[in-house]
């Protein structure tokens, strides 16, 4: 199965993202008739050490040529399974003796990029991909997390390539049969399920920071030597 026939336009490279390596290689098997080419990971020099090399790797890609939209593509497959983003208060609130712990349920709330060398390395080869292509399409799993890391992807390629069309797949099950479905049912990204997530993810943020800061303050308080 190599043609996707229904057309939207002139595309002439396309980046897809997927939950992991697996399932961005027996999708582009199914897709490509076990015709695809590997481009292996290398190591990468350290970001905050140039001159040591690390274990940072750049992740696999799968191409190969494909027709989608009535048009012949050049498909880029490739895996994400962690977040580029992470949230931290912003100002006073991030002070812990200062500010009673419940006030961080209505603090502002900013997000951050995560800045270890495994994130970068992979950001910045995602960045690559998303300014040779012309479509992005996500297909990671079907849970929060799936749809979160979607999201943050999806606001990094936009990010190095405005141009970029982008779609939604959701893969039931990886056969050849769901394959198919799912590649025939290209959506565009859910606003409502982007917003749902982006709160779910903050109140999980608050929660777990409250907890924290209450149980801290209260271990200070019974063994104030022990923990200064």
């Amino acid at each position: 199965m190599r043609s996707y026939t229904k057309n939207m336009g002139k595309p002439t490279n396309i980046l897809k993202i997927f939950s992991s390596v697996k399932v961005a290689r027996e999708v582009s098997a199914i897709l490509s008739g076990n015709t695809f080419q590997k481009i292996c990971n290398t190591p990468v020099m350290s970001l905050n050490q140039p001159n040591i090399r690390t274990l940072a790797t750049r992740p696999v890609v799968f191409l190969f040529a494909f027709q989608i939209f009535n048009k012949h593509s050049q498909m880029f497959a490739t895996s994400i399974d962690t977040r580029f983003f992470g949230l931290d208060f912003v100002g006073e609130s991030k002070q812990w003796l200062s500010i009673d712990p419940m006030y961080l349920f209505s603090s502002k709330v900013e997000q951050v990029p995560v800045e270890r060398d495994e994130q970068l390395s992979v950001k910045n080869k995602i960045q690559e991909l998303s300014v040779r292509c012309n479509h992005l399409i996500i297909w990671t799993d079907n849970c929060l997390l799936g749809e979160e890391i979607g999201a943050q992807v999806t606001t990094l390629c936009l990010t190095a390539n405005k141009r970029l069309n982008v779609h939604r797949i959701r893969l039931s099950q990886l056969t050849p049969t769901c394959v198919v479905a799912a590649i025939n049912n290209i959506q565009a990204p859910t606003k409502e399920v982007i917003g749902a997530i982006k709160i779910h993810r903050q109140v999980e943020f608050r929660v777990a920071q409250v907890f924290t800061r209450f149980q801290t303050l209260h271990l200070h308080k019974l063994f104030p030597s022990s923990l200064g």
